[in-house]
């Protein structure tokens, strides 16, 4: 599970020689068949801790199943899958915080646990551009087993990538840490990112995510 982030002022192959550890599975195919239900849960935070996540709507589109945060800003989502994994992703929406996006890192086989946080337009604003005609990326590149990766750099089309360094932005930072293997990009422009990590070792699978002025995004890239 990675940490959560404070915000403060065609598929890739690996190497099969370094095909070890917990990044063995860099390459495999991914899961063509899944259960005809999935459950996707998990608990949205307020990284500052100054609103509560309580009462906000999860839905998971394009599917339209949704539910609501209970007081503790946990929540579980239905997806039916018709037996292939889903490709639905996240949108959170309400309170003070700007509209968010989850995108999983790969189509959803299995039940899905996942970390959600939410952000106000002027804590966004703090870390870089950000408003009606761009939005910000939250990714964090994961191995096999979901954790953080350290020593991978990010590379997208459009927008500027900070890597996270001791759990907070740092512009002077030239790839992820240990701590959380994330990155902000700001000032994303376009409809569509895609977003490629490398280490010195591994090439991880690309992934597109959907963009939209005014928004957050959160994802993940894994092998």
């Amino acid at each position: 599970m990675r940490a959560h982030l404070l915000l403060v002022l065609g598929s890739a192959c690996a190497i099969p020689d370094q095909k070890l550890g917990a990044l063995a599975c860099a390459g495999d195919p991914l899961p063509t068949t899944a259960p005809a239900e999935l459950a996707v849960s998990g608990a949205v935070v307020d990284p500052f801790g100054t609103a509560s996540t309580s009462g906000l709507t999860v839905a998971a589109l394009p599917s339209g199943s949704s539910a609501m945060t209970d007081s503790a800003g946990d929540f579980t989502v239905t997806l039916m899958t018709n037996g292939t994994p889903s490709t639905d992703y996240l949108k959170v929406t309400g309170g003070s915080f700007v509209d968010s996006y989850f995108y999983p890192a790969e189509p959803v086989a299995t039940d899905l646990e996942v970390p959600l946080q939410m952000y106000t337009a002027d804590q966004l604003s703090m870390i870089g551009p950000f408003g009606s005609d761009t939005e910000q990326i939250i990714v964090s590149v994961e191995d096999c087993a979901g954790s953080a990766v350290a020593g991978a750099t990010i590379t997208t089309q459009s927008g500027t990538v900070i890597y996270f360094a001791q759990n907070q932005p740092d512009p002077t930072a030239t790839a992820t840490d240990a701590l959380t293997g994330a990155a902000i990009i700001v000032g994303v422009t376009g409809s569509d990112t895609t977003l490629i990590a490398n280490t010195p070792e591994t090439n991880f699978r690309q992934h597109a995510v959907g963009t939209l002025p005014g928004t957050l995004t959160e994802t993940a890239i894994q092998p």
